[in-house]
Formats: structure tokens, sequence, C-alpha cells
């Protein structure tokens, strides 16, 4: 089962890498509709939020049509964009209750009791926040680099920004959960 998990998120990790060797060998920009929908399927039912899959739902019919009717590769490269502001919103919504943060460091088994500890996962939720907003930016003026400098930032660059992030957060919290 989780070969399987893993597996249907490989569209949306290579998207860019698949967008990019389609354009690259000439292949007509209305076929690219087929990846863009994939990554798009995989994403909306992944999603546990019906408010979420609907937005996504939105997101891809209207990539899909400008893309059918313009044959334009913009269209394919607004993917990224819209990916990073869906995790912006979902994340930005966790702050209401249980941050996003808080509940991935539930499932690693620590015992977050401690106040001082939720507000640390409270913080670091908005510190993703500003990161999805960062990262929305910079794959939006991608857009209007060459296909290669767009590869390059959302299929290797973003991933190593969001991974160092991601441990970096993760060493810290372990650092504060010991120290409570």
């Amino acid at each position: 089962m989780k070969l399987i998990r893993i597996l249907q998120f490989l569209p949306i990790v290579f998207y860019p890498v698949i967008i990019y060797w389609c354009i690259s060998q000439g292949m007509p920009v209305r076929f690219l509709i087929i990846p863009l929908l994939i990554a798009g399927a995989v994403q909306i039912t992944s999603q546990n939020s019906t408010a979420l899959r609907a937005i996504l739902l939105g997101l891809i019919v209207l990539l899909s049509l400008g893309l059918g009717v313009y044959q334009n590769a913009l269209f394919l490269k607004l993917y990224p964009v819209l990916i990073n502001l869906i995790f912006l919103f979902t994340f930005v919504l966790s702050l209401k209750g249980e941050s996003i943060i808080e509940k991935f460091a539930r499932l690693s088994g620590a015992p977050l009791n401690n106040e001082k500890v939720r507000s640390y996962c409270r913080n670091v939720t908005k510190v993703w926040c500003a990161f999805f907003v960062f990262n929305a930016s910079l794959a939006a003026i991608s857009i209007f680099l060459s296909l290669e400098w767009w590869t390059l930032y959302n299929g290797l660059i973003a991933y190593f920004l969001m991974g160092g992030l991601f441990i970096g957060e993760f060493l810290i919290r372990q650092k504060i959960i010991r120290a409570k």
C-alpha cells in the first residue's frame, strides 16, 4: 500500500521534468494536458478537505481549459504556483485549530502536552506559510524565464529548499521536545 502511495506522487514530484522533456521533444502543447490531469488527480485525491478538493478541481479544470484553448505552455507552468498556494491555504487554515506541524509532530509519537511545544508548532506552521508565499513567488517568476530555468527551479531547487526547511525544523523540534 505504501508503494502505491509513493508511486501516486511521482507525477507530482517529476511534473516539471516531464513537462520539460515533452516540450523539448517537440510534443504539441495540447497533449501535455495528460500529465497536468494526472498530477491534478493525485493532488485532488490526496486531500482530506472537501473544500480543498473542490478548489483543486476548479484550478485544474481552468488550467486544462486554458491549455486546450490557447495551446500555451504558460498554463502548464502555473501548476507549481497553484500547488504552493494550495499548501499555503491549507497551512493557514490549520492555524484556526491544531496546526499542521503539531499534527505531524503527534504522528511521530512526540508528547506535546507542553504549551510551549504547541506554541512552537504553531510558529513553525507560520514559517511554512511564509515559505509557501516565497516559493509560490519564485515559481511565478520562473514562468517568465526559459523552460530550463523553470524546470531547474520547480523540479530541483524548490525541493532542496523545502527539504532543508523540513529537516532543519524537524531537528529543532526534536531538541525542543526533549528539553521541555
